[in-house]
């Protein structure tokens, strides 16, 4: 329409100024029709801007509308986001409560198995001590041969009875370890000749090698690392019909202040399945029902030695196969040390072999 008018005004006056003639007006009528041609671009041009202002006007309602969706999907959003904190803080109260009645139920019943197996322990020494009295009197075969099984069933039960009280020492946090210096190989060679005679019993061999690197006198628990190999040497000669039980001990990694010790028990028994080794190392466990029913036992002494090997500062790992045996491998961190070790006279108790 705008180009419509402006042709309309300046079309005739160009044609009148061209048909005159002359320079001048042939001038003129040519800046005339540039005139004209700027008007109709100029108008183009704005109506190529109202329509770019007028379709940006329909996006940025557009936009705008789209924002207010979005911001009310963020409030709600945001609702949901608090409501799920709320819920997530009232969850993590609750898991916090149940935390701390787990822990108060447990250190109650550490405390409670503390107490009782120290209560138990002390009748079942009065018990033990009278059955040796009663040993040393004047027995019919008969008589005898009941006081033997009495005597041998009090010294399980007191066993079970000392697995207890150091495993709730352990959950406790209650237990002490020394760290004095003492000869490993007499350790090693000590229960060796402890369980000599019911390996002999049993017509299985039982043998140990030990590496000439290992320094004479290391510092750590003599006490608890015996606790740690009776158990592994006992279950070795308990799971093993006939063949061999060695006990290996060997450098693994040595420096001048720090020597890695690894050990391992290894003996050619029933083995454990494979599916069972993960479990070994937990408390109460044992291969499988029947396990308890033919060998004996509470499933605790592998959990102990495991802490107690942990606590040391060490790792135990378990390799076995059904039929071929197990290997139970002890790496100990011990620091040699060059003070010599006060020789103490062990006592054992046999009667349980």
């Amino acid at each position: 329409v705008y180009t419509g008018y402006v042709g309309f005004a300046l079309a005739p006056l160009i044609i009148r100024l061209f048909t005159i003639g002359g320079d001048i007006y042939y001038s003129l009528s040519a800046i005339t029709a540039f005139f004209m041609g700027v008007m109709i671009m100029a108008a183009y041009r704005m109506n190529q801007a109202s329509s770019d202002a007028l379709a940006l006007s329909y996006k940025n309602e557009d936009l705008i509308n789209n924002l207010t969706n979005a911001t009310n999907e963020l409030e709600h959003l945001n609702s949901d986001l608090k409501d799920e904190i709320d819920y997530a803080k009232r969850i993590e109260g609750e898991l916090k409560q149940a935390r701390d009645r787990a822990e108060e139920m447990s250190q109650a019943k550490g405390e409670f198995l503390a107490n009782m197996s120290h209560e138990i322990r002390t009748p079942m020494n009065g018990v033990i001590g009278t059955l040796q009295l009663l040993e040393d009197t004047e027995l019919d075969d008969s008589q005898s041969e009941y006081v033997q099984v009495a005597h041998k069933s009090a010294d399980a039960l007191l066993a079970i009875l000392n697995d207890i009280l150091d495993l709730s020492k352990i959950e406790a946090g209650k237990l002490s370890l020394e760290n004095i210096p003492f000869d490993l190989r007499e350790v090693v060679n000590d229960l060796v000749m402890l369980h000599s005679l019911k390996a002999e019993q049993q017509g299985i061999e039982l043998n140990s090698v030990i590496d000439e690197k290992i320094p004479e006198v290391v510092v750590g628990d003599p006490t608890r690392m015996r606790q740690v190999l009776v158990n592994l040497i006992s279950n070795a000669l308990k799971f093993t019909n006939d063949g061999t039980v060695s006990i290996s001990v060997s450098v693994q990694d040595k420096s001048d202040d720090k020597v890695m010790v690894r050990i391992e028990v290894s003996d050619t028994g029933i083995g454990i399945p494979l599916d069972k080794q993960e479990k070994l190392f937990s408390a109460f466990t044992q291969a499988d029902g029947s396990t308890t029913r033919k060998y004996g036992g509470t499933g605790l002494g592998l959990a102990i030695c495991k802490e107690l090997i942990e606590i040391m500062g060490g790792k135990i790992r378990a390799d076995s196969e059904i039929g071929s045996g197990s290997t139970f491998t002890l790496l100990m961190p011990y620091r040699p040390s060059k003070r010599p070790v006060k020789k103490v006279a062990q006592q054992y108790d046999l009667s349980w072999m």
